[in-house]
Parts: C-alpha cells; sequence; structure tokens
C-alpha cells in the first residue's frame, strides 16, 4: 500500500516534527516502539479519513521494519 502521492496532513507534519525533534535532542530519544504508538493514538483520534489512512500505512511500513 502506497501513501497518497498528496501532501501529509497538518496533523501528521506536526506530529512528525516533534518525533525528530525528540530524535535528535539528546536527553529524550524516541524508539521506534513509541513512534508507531503515536501514530496510533493519531490515527484513532483523527477527525481527518486521510490522516487515519496515512497514519496506518507509516505503521505498516514501521511495523515491517521492525521485523
Amino acid at each position: 500500500m502506497e501513501l497518497e502521492k498528496d501532501t501529509p496532513s497538518t496533523e501528521l507534519h506536526a506530529l512528525l516534527g516533534k518525533i525528530v525533534v525528540g530524535m535528535l535532542s539528546p536527553d529524550i530519544g524516541l524508539s521506534l516502539h513509541e513512534l508507531i504508538e503515536a501514530l496510533h493514538r493519531m490515527s484513532v483520534n483523527a477527525d481527518s479519513e486521510k490522516t487515519r489512512l496515512q497514519c496506518s500505512q507509516l505503521i505498516d511500513k514501521l511495523m515491517r521494519k521492525m521485523h
């Protein structure tokens, strides 16, 4: 399943920004598991079907990387 060709939602951009900052910050650090959990929470709480689909697709890709 491919990500949609159009740009990710604003919510997804904000979450990805926080994740990148967390990963680059020496005192925070985020694991792949924490990233997947954050995407899952976002998917569950999203009003937008587009955001839910994008989160689901990203989770699938990350899960494949873990195994």
